[in-house]
């Protein structure tokens, strides 16, 4: 059995996947098997000692190759200068199983479903043996007699009916050996990019589904043979993974080397189709598609209105949070063993962070230099968890995060880390003075974080700070388009702040929504004597000269300890949990934003008429100046203090203001004075600077 448990190893086999290669047995310098029905055999003969006993006593080895064996297939390329060819066309098959005889390789795949091709009746690939030939090229055969001209055969799809050898000596006397030592590579036949001087001979078959589907791809009319857009914009979608998302007015195609969905204008999709019908005009019976008349810009503008038509997708990208995009895979968060799958189009993802994700990666550096020096225990994991929102993709916080603190303490070096790792793509910019103005909100769709960094003290009292909400609360919003349109935007963005001064917040009687809203991470350390220029860009890319390495996988994975510690949160309290320090921040940050109320609130007390005290604006002003600087607070501007002050006054203790309070002046004589009867000034407790 050490034979075939090694060829199993090389080919992947995984029970649970249903993919367990059908191996045959094959004698030695033989191409193909001598045994009556070997075509019949499948996965339930692989469990016979008798079929496994002949497999360890021949030298060679086949596979049967397509259904039998869970969809392994292979593309076999004799010709050496195709060989190269197809890696260029598809650069990811460079890392699958590649297996040579005498010459060429074969390619092995583990071929994927495909939903869309099953739609129209067709198998997700064909599951049968075709020669590929060169639309152009013929060679000349020997025969006895005389000679003739055949096709000259590029490579062979092998999808079924057929096996081929993985192991033992070809008939010219070499081993068989693999070139790749790697799995076979999981695909979609669809995705598979043949080069544009060959004849695919399957085209027929995909050609009689679609116009079942669609149509015919001409019909007759008097002035000739006319395309029927519909079969046209059918055929692009079948080999194409396009979308229409109409809340955003966009095309979105999937770039299989990336693993993602990217926006494309609807000119370059357009241009696209254009060049389609080009290729395809190379194929007998399609000449008329190269006429300018069946690519002119309007007849391309109604197959394009076919394919927004039927590609719509709704809401494409509101996908559950979990499943985080790496530039070599995508990791599912929320398994108990996380595991780096393979890209594929159903993640419907958008947002790719660029770097890979290596489960092995530390971030020594990134831990002591920069968070150890400047954070203690709490906030570095409640930091952690934000971080780990943030690779999520999704504001399951429901947070705004502030850095706040010493100047020149690492604020700014972390946003810069999380804002490189996130990728600028997925960033905006957050810009509170603008955020009722038109278009503002257009420039948050489909990104993941928007960054405020260095912010002025009164970044959060904007006129329109209410929107700021929306943004993280999971509220859907209206986006004014450039140019006209309007799409729709779901807030749940991710948002980091930045600010070296104290922030206060315009609350608009709502501190109970905005404390559900913060997450305050202060850097209250001092500031390292001799600052490192560029130590984000040092930390994620490495640094020789203090022997620094990369650490950008190693922070992912700190981050990711976060985001698990979130989803779990999320799953069993349906928020996050903060320390007792953390809610204590914001409830100071709210109250700071709230001085003028909490000053009136808590230092001014209503009395008897009897008692016939009074107070003067000028009195209680002086003493909202103390009541501040008691607590280090900043205080409103005088005039600010003057208007709030009587709205709260009549609030609070239902007190309207009077302009006859008698107070005497620097001769003596009594003057009048504004303020407010039956109330009076509390005396601080000795100490207090709450």
């Amino acid at each position: 059995m050490e034979k075939t448990e090694n060829l199993w190893a090389l080919l992947g086999k995984d029970t649970k996947a249903g993919r367990v290669p059908v191996l045959l047995p094959i004698n030695g310098k033989q191409k193909g098997p001598r045994i009556a029905g070997w075509q019949e055999k499948s996965a339930e003969d692989m469990t016979r000692p008798d079929w496994l006993a002949q497999i360890e006593a021949h030298e060679n080895t086949g596979v049967l190759l397509g259904p039998a064996s869970g969809g392994l297939c292979t593309i076999d390329v004799d010709n050496e200068e195709f060989v190269e060819l197809i890696l260029e066309l598809n650069p990811r098959l460079r890392g699958a199983l590649r297996t040579r005889g005498a010459k060429g390789c074969q390619i092995w795949l583990w071929m994927l479903p495909d939903t869309k091709r099953e739609a129209l009746g067709l198998p997700s690939y064909p599951a049968a043996r075709y020669n590929i030939n060169h639309r152009a090229r013929v060679v000349e055969r020997s025969l006895v007699g005389g000679s003739t001209t055949v096709p000259f055969v590029v490579c062979e799809w092998r999808g079924g009916d057929c096996q081929s050898v993985v192991q033992g000596i070809h008939p010219d006397g070499h081993a068989y050996t693999v070139l790749i030592d790697a799995p076979p590579m999981e695909y979609r036949f669809r995705d598979i990019k043949w080069p544009e001087c060959v004849d695919l001979p399957w085209g027929g078959t995909d050609a009689v589904a679609l116009e079942n589907q669609f149509g015919p791809p001409f019909v007759e009319t008097k002035d000739g043979m006319v395309m029927t857009d519909h079969f046209w914009a059918g055929r692009f979608a079948l080999y194409h993974d396009v979308l229409f998302e109409p809340d955003e007015n966009s095309f979105y195609l999937y770039q299989g080397p990336s693993g993602a969905w990217e926006k494309r204008t609807q000119a370059e999709v357009s241009s696209m189709v254009s060049l389609d019908l080009l290729a395809v005009s190379a194929n007998k019976g399609f000449e008329t598609l190269q006429g300018n008349v069946c690519r002119a810009y309007k007849r391309i503008g109604s197959v394009v209105k076919f394919l927004e038509g039927g590609t719509t997708k709704r809401k494409a990208f509101d996908r559950s949070p979990g499943m985080i995009h790496f530039a070599n895979g995508f990791l599912d968060a929320n398994a108990e063993v996380p595991e780096l799958l393979p890209f594929s189009p159903d993640y419907m993802s958008r947002n790719p962070l660029l770097w890979n994700y290596d489960p092995e990666a530390k971030c020594p550096n990134f831990e002591e230099v920069l968070l150890g020096q400047a954070l203690d225990g709490d906030d570095i994991l409640t930091l952690q968890k934000c971080f780990g929102a943030l690779l999520l993709g999704h504001n399951l916080l429901q947070r705004i995060v502030i850095l706040t603190g010493t100047a020149g303490g690492g604020k700014s070096q972390l946003l810069n880390v999380f804002t490189r790792i996130i990728g600028l793509h997925n960033v905006a910019t957050l810009r509170t003075e603008q955020l009722s103005e038109r278009f503002e909100m257009d420039a948050f769709v489909g990104k993941t974080l928007i960054t405020g960094p260095d912010v002025s003290g009164d970044f959060l009292r904007q006129k329109a700070i209410g929107k700021l909400k929306a943004l993280t609360g999971g509220d859907l919003l209206a986006a004014e388009k450039k140019g006209g349109g309007m799409s729709q935007l779901l807030g749940n963005l991710n948002v980091v702040i930045t600010c070296n001064s104290r922030l206060t917040l315009k609350m608009e009687d709502d501190a109970d929504a905005w404390r559900r809203r913060l997450i305050i991470i202060n850097f209250e350390k001092p500031a390292p004597g001799r600052p490192i220029p560029d130590l984000g860009g040092k930390l994620l890319l490495g640094d020789v000269g203090r022997g620094w390495s990369p650490e950008a996988s190693g922070i992912i994975n700190w981050g990711l300890l976060g985001a698990r510690v979130v989803l779990k949160e999320a799953r069993e309290d349906g928020k996050v949990l903060l320390s007792r320090r953390q809610h204590n921040r914001i409830n100071d940050l709210l109250a700071e934003s709230e001085s003028v109320r909490h000053f009136i609130k808590n230092m001014v007390e209503k009395t008897d008429r009897e008692m016939k005290e009074d107070v003067t604006t000028d009195e209680l002003l002086e003493g909202y100046r103390g009541f501040c600087a008691d607590r280090s607070w900043f205080s409103v501007p005088d005039s600010q203090f003057m208007n709030q002050c009587c709205d709260w006054i009549l609030k609070i203790h239902s007190c309207a203001r009077s302009n006859d309070i008698k107070r005497k002046d620097s001769s003596g004589a009594l003057k009048a004075k504004r303020g407010y009867r039956n109330l009076r000034l509390i005396d601080p407790p000795e100490g207090d600077c709450a």
